[in-house]
């Protein structure tokens, strides 16, 4: 196995789960440049256009904040991407609009010459979401190394971001930890032109660090896979080890930041949507005029 591939590893849940998305979307998604506005019941699909290329995004459900999925790394051709977000958007749609894309290189979007950076990921979803006419506040919904680049945006964009539910994720702060790799296998000496994804793992984590401390005063939920913490994410045992040591004090660096074990393999969204679906409602319900809005709705009724 290869380093960090388990980050998000092709397993025959999530192949199910994108043949069925594929099925769903059938002639409904759609090429388009033009932004595409959302009613209560509407799906907004497409490919938009953010620059010199195009991204595939699927937004379906109203009501705010919208919450936007990050999938894993992709390594290998049909690994997921925003398939993998798996039932999530149905179990949530009522009350809110939720977004699922896939980043260049995968999937539907478009591929995209040279490694992509942290920086282009994070510029890549302003634009998009802006191109598909979804503004925000968002909630962003964090899985395994997506995590990473969800944190970077909430520190790029920290007036557009009201909170985030973290899958597993990997988090800033990772490359202090290095020593505990083999030296070949350590970062930044990987080459990462192998992947489907052709994202630079290092230059991410390098993005993510030089943004730490810039993410707005937000809530954090980060849900801990157990009984295996830490194997999903393929690293040496004193490597992983480490990570579970600092995890905790990242995560209360929040407010508030609780972290949370649930019994799950690394790959949640498959595993155990409607906790996840939970996490995020309960999160969205701590946020202060989240709660407001929902009071005065009542006060109207």
């Amino acid at each position: 196995m290869s380093r960090r591939r388990a980050v998000l590893s092709l397993t025959v849940t999530t192949l199910v789960l994108a043949v069925m998305a594929l099925a769903s979307c059938g002639s409904g998604s759609q090429e388009t440049n033009t932004p595409a506005n959302s009613t209560p019941n509407d799906v907004v699909e497409g490919r938009f256009d953010v620059g010199d290329y195009k991204l595939y995004m699927r937004c379906e459900g109203s009501g705010s904040p919208t919450v936007v999925y990050f999938h894993g790394f992709i390594e290998e051709p049909a690994g997921g991407g925003a398939s993998n977000a798996g039932e999530i958007p149905s179990m949530l749609r009522d009350k809110h609009r939720v977004c699922v894309y896939d980043r260049a290189n995968v999937d539907r979007s478009d591929d995209v010459p040279g490694l992509r950076t942290g920086k282009s990921s994070v510029t890549d979803l302003h634009r998009l979401l802006d191109a598909a006419g979804v503004g925000p506040p968002y909630v962003l919904l964090g899985a395994s190394f997506g995590g990473l680049i969800s944190y970077s945006y909430a520190a790029t964009y920290p007036e557009e971001v009201t909170g985030m539910v973290l899958l597993d994720a990997h988090v800033p702060g990772l490359l202090e930890l290095e020593h505990y790799w083999p030296k070949e296998e350590r970062l930044p000496n990987t080459d990462w032109s192998y992947a489907e994804e052709k994202i630079d793992q290092y230059d991410v984590n390098v993005y993510a660090q030089q943004h730490a401390g810039q993410v707005p005063d937000i809530p954090v939920t980060y849900l801990l896979a157990t009984p295996d913490s830490g194997e999903g994410w393929g690293g040496p045992p004193a490597w992983t080890e480490a990570v579970l040591d600092e995890l905790p004090e990242y995560v209360e660096s929040f407010s508030p930041g609780v972290l949370k074990k649930v019994e799950s393999p690394h790959d949640m969204p498959p595993m155990i949507p409607e906790r996840i679906a939970k996490e995020v409602e309960l999160l969205i319900a701590s946020i202060p005029q989240q709660g407001a809005a929902h009071d005065g709705e009542a006060s109207k009724k």
